[in-house]
């Protein structure tokens, strides 16, 4: 017997390997896609006159800040996105907001209530300031 009797074997052994090798699928890489990602920092202050006429900011704890995607929602507190009440320092922080512009609506019941606004870009913290 001849080397190319003992070949024959191993070279269909090695085409059938390279055919199936050749024809798995492979299943498509995850795909990670970006959300949009942003934070308001709301600051609910009391605005007051102080010494020589200079105005003093007073942190107001217990205030409510409503979230709304659009002013008519916010005007008539339908569709409300998020509610968060102000801390001891004045703070209410929105995060993982997924829109580009957010609408506010800010009460507290010994002082009113304060409309307002922001642009929210992907990545950004928005900063709001809440006087009363």
């Amino acid at each position: 017997m001849t080397i190319q009797f003992f070949m024959r074997p191993f070279v269909l052994l090695m085409l059938m390997i390279t055919l199936t090798v050749a024809c798995e699928q492979h299943e498509p890489e995850d795909v990670l896609l970006h959300m949009h990602n942003a934070t308001i920092r709301v600051s609910v202050n009391l605005l007051q006159g102080g010494v020589n006429g200079q105005l003093v900011y007073i942190p107001i704890s217990g205030a409510t800040a409503e979230l709304y995607s659009t002013e008519d929602d916010r005007d008539n507190s339908t569709e409300m996105v998020a509610v968060r009440n102000s801390d001891s320092a004045g703070l209410a922080v929105f995060t993982g907001l997924k829109e580009d512009y957010y609408y506010l609506r800010v009460y507290h019941p010994a002082y009113g209530t304060v409309y307002d606004e922001t642009a929210t870009p992907d990545g950004s913290v928005s900063l709001v300031q809440i006087d009363f």
